[in-house]
């Protein structure tokens, strides 16, 4: 990564996670310039004063943090993107670090990403979680059922083209990428995987999952009916019917294993 290259990574994060949060935004703040936090809804009032005091004490070495508040909720885990669909072009990142609240990354998380960005010209998305819709068992009739997942909480070896990155741990360069980050390809609330990647198929942008171990991300993990991944269990419609809009194939990526 270049000594001046310009990273951002923005999360979005809700009242339960709260005791955590800290640790979250301590291990990213010193590895980028800007961390956004989008604070998503009822946030008692002396949490959000805490942060706009840290807000206005930036710690030595440490990036920029911009904190934004979503009472109702907004696009929910989307709105981790605000910051790319709301800035200018000629102000965009090198690169973007899309993060979870649940997540504690570690300290060369920004570098290691750059480098995996690098590897594949900025042209692709680069997460360590993905997953993967069979194309032999189209037209699909479960997401969670048929799918082909990679844990970024376990070990992966290889470079491997996927249809849907993990938002939580995902980089790529919005100037490079084929890829616009726009507010309207985030069609319902909390389903930033699945509008992300079909909207990067849409595109032509190949998803890729990089490889990484086991123990390199600290979880903080939740109460399960707390989760996405539970809401979207009890009704997958909505994730089925995204599913079946996606390209008969994927983009062949050389060196890269479907």
């Amino acid at each position: 990564m270049r000594p001046d290259a310009r990273v951002w990574a923005s999360l979005a994060a809700i009242p339960s996670r709260a005791m955590g949060l800290g640790r979250v935004i301590d291990s990213l703040l010193p590895q980028v310039n800007r961390l956004h936090v989008a604070f998503n809804g009822d946030w008692r009032s002396d949490w959000l004063e805490f942060w706009a005091e840290r807000v206005a004490h930036r710690g030595e070495g440490e990036g920029r943090l911009c904190i934004a508040v979503n009472p109702d909720g907004g696009l929910g885990d989307a709105e981790k993107f605000a910051p790319l669909w709301s800035a200018d072009p000629e102000e965009l990142p090198d690169l973007h670090l899309s993060c979870d609240d649940d997540l504690v990354y570690p300290p060369r998380w920004a570098e290691e990403m750059a480098g995996f960005v690098d590897l594949f010209g900025g042209r692709a998305i680069i997460s360590t979680h993905g997953a993967f819709m069979p194309r032999s068992l189209r037209p699909w009739t479960s997401y969670f059922g048929q799918r082909r997942a990679i844990s970024c909480l376990g070990d992966w070896s290889d470079f491997t083209q996927v249809d849907f990155p993990g938002t939580g741990v995902m980089a790529f360069d919005p100037r490079r990428c084929a890829l616009k980050i726009e507010r309207g390809m985030f069609e319902a609330p909390n389903m930033a995987d699945m509008w992300v990647g079909l909207a990067a198929a849409q595109a032509g942008t190949p998803v890729i999952v990089a490889p990484h171990r086991a123990g390199d991300l600290g979880y903080l993990e939740p109460p399960i009916e707390e989760t996405i991944w539970w809401e979207a269990h009890r009704d997958e419609r909505l994730h089925i019917g995204v599913c079946n809009r996606l390209p008969e194939a994927l983009a062949p990526v050389e060196g890269v294993a479907p």
